[in-house]
């Protein structure tokens, strides 16, 4: 599998550097990927088939870093200083910066028509970036695995969250929100006091999609108002509802979502391997129909 790409950077408003892997089609459609939990450019194999399979198909695919990238990794900033961040420091909200940033720099580039796609953590992202900013630049969606972060937590999988979260709040109390944490969340998120917190506290933004817990109702989806194409697999642990009953609740919610399709692979699990030409075949296909690319 080959393909014609290069580097590229952009910077958010509050002065961090990131980087894309850009490949370009003679187009004016463009796909911009936002991976999930501590990911990175090339972290899914699906990206990877993506690389080739979006241009061939006549869309340019644009695979982007975020200040949640790995576990923990330190950032260039424009004033020429670096911040340590990474999944283990960072703050959701902020989110807001880097989706801001990389669609800026889609429109600079002169793209009609932007499709963001984001797996994991990453819808969740998307739909507060929407309902905070109303985007109109924004064409299209694209969720592979739109998580329920606070369901998995909560779930008896994941016993040791009562103490991380115990542990997260004595250490913010006492002002030290950047320690991390004595343990590891789902047997590898390492992350600190004041980003667990943030995450799963009582009061956290991350709680988008409630698929196990009827009574939310799913408030930020309000804001989706263009087409909307999602994927859930059977071997999915990103969920702990069944996933076709988690696709029916995404279409309720997203009451203000002109078109909708929730495709759930049978044999997928939460990376999606050996899925990606079937997810570019679906993404094409819908927005073919929806959007006239």
């Amino acid at each position: 599998m080959t393909f014609t790409g290069q580097f590229v950077e952009t910077t958010t408003d509050d002065g961090l550097c990131l980087q894309g892997l850009f490949a370009e089609a003679d187009t004016e459609t463009v796909v911009v990927h936002f991976h999930g939990m501590s990911g990175n450019l090339f972290e899914n194999q699906f990206v990877q088939t993506m690389l080739s399979d979006y241009p061939e198909n006549d869309i340019s695919f644009l695979t982007v870093e975020q200040r949640g990238s790995e576990l923990m990794r330190w950032f260039d900033t424009v004033d020429g200083d670096s911040r340590k961040i990474g999944n283990a420091h960072e703050q959701f909200e902020d989110a807001e910066y880097d989706i801001k940033a990389w669609i800026d720099f889609l429109d600079d580039a002169g793209y009609e028509t932007i499709i963001v796609q984001g797996h994991s953590l990453a819808p969740s992202k998307i739909t507060y970036y929407m309902s905070e900013t109303d985007d109109d630049r924004i064409d299209g969606l694209v969720f592979i695995s739109p998580s329920e972060m606070q369901g998995l937590v909560v779930h008896e999988s994941t016993p040791e969250h009562e103490d991380l979260l115990a542990e997260a709040r004595r250490h913010v109390e006492d002002g030290n929100e950047d320690q991390l944490l004595s343990d590891e969340l789902w047997g590898w998120a390492v992350l600190s006091a004041g980003t667990y917190l943030n995450f799963f506290g009582d009061d956290a933004q991350t709680d988008i999609f409630t698929y196990s817990q009827p009574e939310n109702d799913f408030s930020a989806v309000d804001a989706i108002d263009v087409p909307l194409i999602a994927f859930l697999g059977t071997e999915d642990d990103g969920i702990v509802t069944p996933p076709e009953a988690c696709l029916s609740m995404l279409e309720e919610a997203a009451e203000a979502c002109p078109a909708f399709e929730g495709i759930v692979f049978d044999g997928a699990d939460h990376s999606y391997a050996g899925f990606g030409n079937s997810i570019v075949s679906e993404v094409r296909t819908f927005f073919e129909a929806s959007l006239d690319i």
